[in-house]
């Protein structure tokens, strides 16, 4: 038992030696007595390692597997128990083959796939023992911890919810280092999603969807609207995208011979060179250094003549750009925008695809739409495009405008619009007082 103060846990190696040796189980001694006598870690002078390395040394040959331990426990007591990782190794030595010396972010995925609990607080409701169960696993060692506490300060976290805010519809992610792992929000168990190691995640806030780029090109998972520039089990049914893309699947870019061309020359560990910006709402919007893509539900809004056939209509396509306009910025937010500094351009009409508008400071992305854009430019606000109409207007009737002549910001410009009047163009809005400031919710204008 003097063997008990020594770190490496020495009494339980000739233990499971005699019983993989003898295959009998021997339970460990609990007696407070011999823990008292054992405290005092000077108890262990040389002369006692060296009648225990004696003895050991004359006990006959073993089975391998015992062998192995009593070897193990000889090691221990001539050269120590090995190090923690905290410790900086000698250039002569090499990290053992143990989990506590893999990578913090191996550690953190490794433990929260088997279930562990990163939240660390007690849940109300809860009892003890749920408690104990999913969050032990962080403090088997020092360094299971540490790599959760890296990974809460380093790592990024979102969630995707669906219209319905329903929680079973509701998806959370959480990125570390490169890897994802994700969850239902009534089952917060995390998997990880099988791709290569991820530099940008790029979740769709209304779908369980993301867009991941990575060092070997731009995969794509969930529930597709057209926007993932996937056509594999996307359709259209009645005047609606729907489909599921089921497993993290890479995007080509067989519609855009530019970007094929430029990503097949990259290496194949720099794929993720390809995007300069990569913007996913109901449509995506990506930047390369050799133009822009979209990919969206109905690209023939925004390609002017595009023709496709299903196979190849939800990729990724090339938009077709004025000469001279190097765009250094993309917004599919709400309705799509490309930007060159203060020059922006739009698609407002389908017939043109996207057209140049006025020089934009600022968008309100909560007060835009897939058809219309509220946005900022100089001391003006303007709208650019067509507010949506309400589909039944005797269930659902604008809440801040009259019914009997549909004006929109009633009591607040000159002379108000008639939402049916509306055409393709950029108007600006004119208010009888000085504007300190705008927001706008488009929840806001239904009752």
């Amino acid at each position: 038992m003097k063997t008990a103060s020594i770190h490496g846990d020495i009494p339980s190696l000739l233990r499971h030696a005699y019983s993989r040796h003898f295959q009998t189980i021997i339970l460990p001694s609990h007696s407070s007595k011999a823990v008292e006598k054992c405290d005092n870690s000077n108890l262990i002078d040389k002369s006692t390692r060296d009648e225990l390395l004696a003895l050991l040394a004359k006990m006959p040959p073993l089975e391998p597997a015992a062998q192995e331990l009593i070897d193990r426990a000889c090691s221990i007591l001539t050269d120590g128990p090995r190090l923690s990782m905290n410790i900086k190794l000698a250039e002569e030595h090499e990290s053992p083959v143990a989990l506590h010396t893999l990578l913090h972010p191996t550690i953190w995925t490794i433990l929260l796939h088997a279930d562990a609990d990163q939240d660390l607080e007690p849940a109300l409701g809860s009892s003890k023992g749920e408690a104990a169960t999913d969050k032990c696993l962080w403090f088997l060692c020092k360094k299971f911890f540490f790599a959760l506490q890296t990974a809460e300060k380093n790592g990024t976290a979102s969630s995707t919810a669906s219209l319905t805010r329903d929680t079973r519809d509701t998806r959370l992610y959480r990125t570390y280092a490169g890897r994802v792992l994700t969850a239902q929000a009534d089952d917060p168990r995390f998997r990880l999603v099988r791709m290569p190691r991820v530099v940008e995640l790029h979740t769709h806030p209304d779908t369980q969807s993301f867009i991941a780029v990575t060092p070997h090109g731009l995969y794509a998972q969930g529930t597709s609207r057209g926007h993932l520039g996937i056509s594999e089990g996307v359709a259209i049914c009645h005047d609606r995208v729907v489909g599921f893309v089921p497993d993290p699947t890479r995007i080509s870019f067989r519609q855009c011979r530019r970007l094929a061309v430029y990503e097949a020359n990259l290496p194949p560990w720099k794929k993720h060179h390809l995007v300069k910006q990569l913007s996913v709402g109901n449509n995506t919007l990506l930047l390369s250094p050799v133009g822009v893509a979209l990919s969206s539900c109905f690209p023939e809004k925004y390609i002017p003549g595009f023709e496709s056939d299903m196979a190849s209509r939800f990729l990724f396509h090339q938009i077709p750009l004025p000469v001279g306009f190097a765009p250094d910025f993309v917004n599919a937010k709400c309705n799509p925008v490309i930007s060159m500094g203060r020059q922006r351009m739009t698609c407002l009409d389908p017939d043109q695809g996207f057209v140049e508008a006025i020089p934009v400071d600022h968008v309100f992305n909560e007060a835009s739409t897939g058809n219309a854009c509220f946005f900022l430019s100089g001391r003006g606000i303007y709208l650019a495009g067509v507010p949506p109409q309400p589909p039944d207007r005797t269930r659902r009737t604008w809440c801040n405008i009259p019914t009997d002549d549909q004006l929109m910001l009633y009591g607040l410009v000159d002379h108000p619009w008639v939402l049916p009047a509306l055409t393709h163009t950029t108007q600006r809005l004119r208010f009888k007082s000085h504007v300190k400031a705008f927001y706008g919710d488009w929840d806001d204008f239904y009752g």
